[in-house]
C-alpha cells in the first residue's frame, strides 16, 4: 500500500478543478497521472469583449509604447478578437510565466516579467522600465482589479485600460458543484483566483453547505485569493511559495504524504 501511494500520490482523491474548461485539461491530466480524480466543474467562463475603435486606432498608430497582459486569457481575448500586428516600437509586459507562454503561441516575447505574480510587485518594477512620457495599455478582464492602473498612475506613468473579456458563472455548473458539496464526491478544492472563490461561495452560502466544505482539503494561489478564503472564514491548508498551478499541485503531494 505504501508503495501504491508513493507512485500514485492522489490515490483515492477526487480534486475539484473549478477553472475554465480549456484551462482545465492540463492539470487534469497531472491530476490523473499522481492518482488522483480531477473533478472539472468550471465556476469561472469567458466572453472575448472588442478594443474600441479609438483604442484600436491609438494602439496602431504608436499612441502607447507598452502592451500589458495580467493573464492568459487576456492575451487570447485580444489575439482572437483581431489580427493585430505589432508596431515595430511596441513593447510587451505580462505578469506570470503562464502568460508569456501563452504570448509566445501568438508569435511574440515578452519584453518585461516581474519577480512576483502579484499586481503591487509588477507596477513597483515596472515603472523602473518606463521611460518619461510613454504610455501603457493594461489590458484586462471585467473583474480584475485596478490596483495595477492606479499604482502606475501613482508613479507618475500614463495608462489607460481596455476590458478585452468578461468572465461569468456558467449556469449549468450550479447543479453539479451542488451535488458533488451534498454527495461528499470532493477532498480537495484548488482556486486560483479570488473570483473564483466568490462564485463558489454563493452557490455555498445559497444551499447551506458549509459543512461540506469543512471536510475537503483547501489549496490556492496567490495573496488575493487566499485572502478572499480567509475573508469567509476558510482556512487555506495548502499555499505553495510560487504562484503557479504546479507549485501548488507539488505542495497538496507533500501535504498528502506528510
Amino acid at each position: 500500500m505504501r508503495t501504491l501511494l508513493m507512485h500514485n500520490p492522489l490515490q483515492g482523491k477526487s480534486i475539484l478543478i473549478p477553472r475554465a474548461r480549456k484551462q482545465a485539461a492540463a492539470l487534469s491530466d497531472r491530476i490523473k497521472l499522481l492518482g488522483g480524480k480531477p473533478v472539472e466543474i468550471p465556476l469561472l467562463a469567458f466572453r472575448s469583449l472588442p478594443l474600441t475603435e479609438k483604442t484600436k486606432e491609438k494602439l496602431l498608430e504608436g499612441g502607447f509604447a507598452w502592451l500589458l497582459f495580467t493573464s492568459s486569457n487576456g492575451v487570447n481575448a485580444f489575439f482572437q478578437a483581431w489580427e493585430f500586428k505589432a508596431p515595430e516600437h511596441l513593447k510587451i509586459a505580462v505578469i506570470g510565466d503562464k502568460t508569456a507562454e501563452t504570448l509566445a503561441h501568438y508569435g511574440y516575447n515578452a519584453v518585461f516579467i516581474p519577480s512576483s505574480f502579484v499586481a503591487e510587485t509588477f507596477a513597483e518594477e515596472f515603472s523602473q522600465e518606463v521611460a518619461n512620457q510613454e504610455e501603457v495599455l493594461i489590458v484586462k478582464g471585467s473583474l480584475a482589479r485596478n490596483v495595477l492602473y492606479s499604482s502606475l498612475l501613482e508613479a507618475g506613468i500614463a495608462a489607460e485600460e481596455a476590458i478585452i473579456y468578461e468572465t461569468y458563472f456558467p449556469e449549468q455548473s450550479e447543479a453539479l458543484l451542488v451535488k458533488a458539496l451534498r454527495e461528499q464526491q470532493l477532498d480537495v478544492l484548488l482556486f486560483t483566483s479570488s473570483s473564483t472563490v466568490e462564485y463558489f461561495m454563493d452557490v455555498v452560502r445559497t444551499y447551506k453547505l458549509q459543512q461540506s466544505v469543512k471536510t475537503c482539503t483547501i489549496a490556492c494561489i496567490g495573496p488575493i485569493t487566499k485572502e478572499k478564503l480567509n475573508d469567509y472564514g476558510i482556512n487555506v491548508d495548502i499555499y505553495p511559495d510560487n504562484f503557479t498551478v504546479d507549485s501548488m499541485l507539488d505542495r497538496l503531494v507533500e501535504f498528502l504524504q506528510e
